[in-house]
């Protein structure tokens, strides 16, 4: 890590990272991070620099514009900017923000899925907005110290992604939680969800029961459900069944049919089917494999 450079904005703070090869390798890891204070004159424009760009915006406004997209931001909310692409962001007053360079083993998977699953920028809840601040400022005070290991870069990156790609349910007001198929309720729903279909797998489940246990339309639910985890809730409890009748296969003694009976499945033969549909193999072979 270098010293700190002075910065262009009065109060303003600004870290450079270079990450060792096995870095590279293996984490996710800051290039550049700052906590920067800057008037309606501060604006960049670029055809490409080589990263992902993170800034949570504390204080003011400002705008984002890419070849495929436009919009403006504000205070409490989240950017998220593929750097690799032609971007121009400023301010449009004063404005008080945190930001990060960053790339890493798996930074194209979390641009993707953030993409894919919100609409920038991202508005965060009252503790969401608590807990980044003081990740960010944690981080600043590790750079300022020079007292952290490339792991802990690492952990704070992901651990910082990985709160922001979580649902920010934000309850209507006046209604506790939103009311049904509120857009507020469904990313919290979905998750509920999941955990319902984790619970019972094993026993003929339908949407509908579990559209009707999260308070969801049918219809409703399996769209925002695969919205949020890319499969339908069909295919996620096809998931669930199948990776448990891996694991007894290869560490049980009971046969091919007790297993699909145990993990949901209504006969041998539908999971002898599905089973070589989504593995490429037989369960028999599939045990018998190295």
């Amino acid at each position: 890590m270098n010293h700190q450079p002075p910065s262009p904005f009065t109060g303003s703070e600004i870290f450079f990272h270079s990450p060792t090869p096995f870095a590279r390798e293996a984490f996710l890891y800051p290039l550049c991070l700052g906590h920067y204070f800057c008037g309606a004159d501060y604006e960049v424009d670029r055809k490409r620099f080589n990263s992902y760009l993170l800034m949570y915006i504390i204080k003011g406004e400002g705008y984002v514009i890419t070849p495929q997209e436009a919009y403006s931001f504000r205070e409490h909310q989240a950017v998220f900017i593929d750097c690799r692409k032609p971007h121009r962001y400023g301010a449009t007053g004063s404005l008080e923000f945190y930001w990060m360079h960053f790339d890493g083993v798996c930074g194209e998977k979390y641009m993707e899925y953030l993409q894919a699953s919100n609409r920038f920028p991202l508005s965060l809840n009252p503790p969401a907005r608590q807990e980044v601040q003081q990740m960010f400022s944690n981080l600043l005070h590790q750079f300022s110290e020079g007292s952290f290991t490339e792991i802990q870069l690492g952990k704070y990156l992901t651990d910082l992604l990985t709160l922001l790609s979580q649902p920010q349910p934000v309850p209507t007001p006046g209604v506790l939680g939103g009311g049904k198929d509120s857009p507020g309720s469904a990313p919290e729903a979905c998750t509920k969800a999941a955990a319902y279909m984790r619970q019972n797998f094993t026993r003929p489940v339908t949407d509908q029961e579990i559209a009707s246990f999260v308070s969801l339309s049918t219809c409703y639910f399996i769209r925002c459900f695969k919205e949020q985890y890319g499969l339908t809730p069909h295919q996620y409890l096809m998931n669930l069944r199948l990776d448990s009748a891996c694991f007894y296969l290869k560490t049980s003694k009971k046969t091919v049919k007790e297993i699909g009976f145990a993990c949901g499945f209504q006969s041998e033969n539908s999971f002898c089917i599905a089973f070589k549909k989504q593995v490429g193999i037989t369960p028999t072979c599939y045990r018998n494999s190295p």
